[in-house]
């Protein structure tokens, strides 16, 4: 018996599909059929029985009364194989492990399969795991996961970068989230490509290593908080620089390591910003450690930079270095400077063009170690810092002094100062003094003993007291006294000394008991002295010089008597100390008057 509808369409429940097929009846081969009932009573059918061949018709459609129904994988297989379909506009679920979801052919249950408005495929375990070519199939046929299903789109780190991600986001795929798990644990990306992960709302996964590569400069331009882990995912974000170099601001350098990204451990970072504002960083936020590279160097933007010595400490310490342009000042009380070790403050370790120590109190102490380490180093002092290098007398002397005037060490000024309070000179030490600009302290007495003309010792220092020659000596020093401020001159030891005294200064020469006549002193004048107490004993009276000279040179034989004329001094000289007097002569150059004082010496007059 067929059953012929006349308007080629029956609507049945099931009761009625049922008696239609259990009575041996079918429909037209022409009629379209529809089965009506709850969506999941529905989708539970055993849909061989509810098929044209248990039921005749051209087709049979499910009809939901609620548009909703729920099935199972093996239900929907039901469905299909036996050519039954949901009615167009009932919502499908189609429900399962999340996995077995993912591996499924979708093509078998997309609404061309199982008819319906939608078929969403909800994971029991709330999770699904696809291959990129699973995802694909879930798009293309028109399925999407549950909005509670967690998916995760597996594949090769850089495969999973360079996709479309609008295609495997929630909007393409369904679901809760998109996760992009790279099965290498490492995923490189443009930063093109890390825009369209975030943008689609897409992240990787968090044992992934990411790395966002480009331009150096266009990476530190970047708003560090869009590629950091919070927006892709992953472990970590690294940013790596093409050319090898990037150059940031304190501000980006600051925006890459408050996100919690990090230059390629090849990249040579540059920081830049005024030198003051470069110097004064915590610098250990902006080191390698903190900001990734393999080098972080800071270029104040006006070539300079003042430091302190933390601040060069901190500089050194987190291993960053200034620019080799950078002129770098080190700021500090004078001593403290002297006492650094200056290996550890050169460009070797701070980097720049040059360090120079500028002593706060301008001025600035230093042993010959101190010193030798300012110039090996490399180092100089400011140039209106006043030098002073200590040390013993005669190895203040006898230095190289070139290397230690204010070309090697800096400064306005550099004065030796004995720790002894006295140096003796060659001839050579004393130009070697004058031809590099150094004295020695005021309160050093120098002693002049080699045989020959030193010059004018206007610039080589020392206080008021000079020494010519030795108590031992035979050397003839000739000296022009010159601006020295020389007060005091000991004429030592047996040597014909010459000196020239200074007219603006009122001078004493002191002659020794060894001096056996022939000194020569030039540029006298009123009021310069002569003082021979060591010439003559003063035990008895007689013994002091007379107050009124003898006639002529040859009357000079006894205690007291003396000479002068024509510039030349005759005196009764016992420097034996035996009683025994002897005339000895000294030149007065350019002297037309003399008077003794009473106290065995004369006063130019």
């Amino acid at each position: 018996v067929t059953l012929d509808a006349s308007d080629n369409a029956a609507e049945l429940t099931v009761d009625q599909a049922n008696s239609v097929r259990t009575n041996g009846t079918t429909f037209a081969a022409d009629d379209a059929l529809t089965v009506t009932g709850d969506g999941d009573d529905l989708a539970a059918l055993n849909h061989r029985d509810y098929s044209t061949v248990a039921l005749g018709g051209a087709s049979v459609t499910l009809d939901a009364s609620d548009d909703a129904a729920t099935l199972t994988v093996d239900q929907a297989d039901s469905v299909r194989t036996n050519a039954t379909k949901f009615a167009a506009d009932d919502a499908l679920t189609v429900t399962g492990d999340g996995d077995d979801l993912a591996a499924l052919d979708h093509s078998d249950y997309s609404t061309v399969a199982l008819g319906g408005a939608s078929v969403t495929l909800d994971a029991s375990d709330n999770a699904a795991e696809l291959t990129v070519d699973q995802a694909d199939s879930v798009r293309t046929n028109g399925t999407k996961f549950a909005a509670d299903d967690d998916l995760t789109v597996t594949g090769d780190g850089d495969d999973l970068a360079a996709l479309d991600h609008s295609l495997y986001a929630t909007v393409a795929l369904g679901g809760a989230s998109v996760t992009l798990d790279a099965s290498d644990n490492a995923a490189e990306l443009t930063v093109d490509q890390a825009n369209s992960v975030r943008t689609n709302g897409t992240t990787f996964a968090a044992d992934d290593d990411l790395t966002v590569t480009g331009a150096g400069n266009d990476l530190a331009a970047l708003d560090h908080s869009l590629y950091a882990t919070d927006e892709l995912g992953g472990d970590s974000v690294t940013l790596d620089a093409s050319d090898n170099k990037a150059t940031l601001t304190v501000d980006q350098a600051d925006s890459v390591r408050t996100n919690g990204t990090t230059f390629a451990a090849d990249d040579d970072l540059t920081v830049t910003g005024a030198g003051n504002d470069l110097a004064a960083l915590n610098h250990s936020l902006y080191a390698t450690d903190e900001l990734g590279g393999d080098s972080v160097t800071l270029d104040a933007s006006d070539n300079k930079a003042t430091l302190t010595v933390d601040q060069a400490n901190s500089v050194r310490t987190n291993e960053t270095t200034f620019a080799a342009d950078d002129a770098l000042t080190l700021d500090g009380e004078g001593d403290d400077l002297a006492a650094l070790n200056h290996s550890l403050y050169a460009t070797d370790e701070l980097g720049g063009a040059s360090v120079t120590l500028d002593a706060s109190d301008n001025k600035a102490t230093l042993s010959v170690t101190q010193a030798n380490s300012v110039r090996t180093n490399e180092t100089t002092f400011a140039a209106d810092d006043a030098l002073t290098v200590t040390g013993q007398g005669s190895a203040l002397a006898a230095l190289e002094h070139s290397d230690y005037s204010t070309v090697a060490l800096g400064g306005a000024s550099v004065t030796l100062d004995a720790s002894d309070n006295k140096a003796t000179l060659t001839i050579t030490q004393a130009d070697s003094l004058r031809t590099n600009a150094i004295k020695f302290d005021s309160s050093d007495t120098l002693t002049l003993d080699s045989a020959g003309n030193y010059g004018d010792i206007s610039a080589i220092g020392g206080n008021t007291i000079l020494n010519l020659g030795s108590t031992d000596s035979n050397n003839a020093v000739q000296v022009i006294l010159g601006t020295s401020g020389v007060t005091t001159v000991n004429l030592n030891g047996t040597g014909n000394h010459d000196v020239t005294a200074n007219a603006a200064t009122a001078e004493t020469f002191v002659v020794d008991g060894t001096q056996d006549g022939g000194l020569f002193l030039r540029g006298l004048t009123t009021g310069d002295k002569l003082n021979l107490d060591a010439q003559i004993t003063a035990n008895s009276s007689d013994d002091v010089l007379n107050g009124v000279a003898v006639e002529s040179a040859a009357y000079v034989d006894a205690a007291g008597e003396w000479h002068f004329a024509n510039g030349i001094l005759t005196y009764a000289a016992d420097n034996e100390q035996d009683g025994q007097y002897v005339a000895y002569t000294i030149a007065l150059a350019g002297v037309t008057s003399i008077i003794a004082d009473g106290a065995n010496g004369f006063t130019v007059v």
